[in-house]
Formats: structure tokens, C-alpha cells, sequence
């Protein structure tokens, strides 16, 4: 049996900004997946795009999110908010 780890994440920048994905992770340090937020379907990315996954403290609670770069001039705090229903923070 795996211990499967599941994270929401906020994409906050590029051509998949705005989408909240599942992060599924078999076991710690095992590789990972993502998924639509439903759970329903894998997300594929064409050319084996690479995201940068980044933890956002906010209101005492970490919140886990997505970049195709740097953060700098991204107002995250702003992206987590607006989101809805809401992003759930990091177990």
C-alpha cells in the first residue's frame, strides 16, 4: 500500500495561469503527477514544459504553487485569494 500524497496547486503564470491542478504523489521522494482539479484527467504538457513549484506562506498557512519562472513581479498572495472555490493549504 502507498502512503499517496495529494497538494491543490495554483498555476500563476503562462498559458495555464488561473488553473488549480492536484499534485499526486506516490510516496516521499517518488516521482509525481499532476492532475485537473477533479482528479479525472492527467495533466500532459507539450514539450515537456517545466514548472517551478514554490510554498506561499499566507495567514499561517503554506499554499503550494506553480511558475514557468521567477515569482518576482507575480502578485501571489493576490492569485491564491481570488481563486474559488478556494485553494486548500498545504497538509
Amino acid at each position: 500500500m502507498t502512503n499517496e500524497t495529494i497538494t491543490e496547486c495554483l498555476v500563476v503564470d503562462g498559458d495555464r495561469q488561473g488553473e488549480v491542478w492536484l499534485k499526486v504523489e506516490a510516496g516521499i521522494g517518488s516521482n509525481f503527477e499532476f492532475y485537473e482539479r477533479d482528479g479525472k484527467r492527467r495533466i500532459e504538457e507539450p514539450h515537456r514544459k517545466e514548472y517551478l513549484g514554490t510554498k506561499i506562506l499566507l495567514d499561517d498557512k503554506e499554499y503550494f504553487v506553480c511558475s514557468e519562472g521567477d515569482l518576482s513581479g507575480i502578485d501571489v498572495i493576490s492569485k491564491i485569494k481570488s481563486v474559488s472555490p478556494p485553494l486548500k493549504p498545504i497538509n
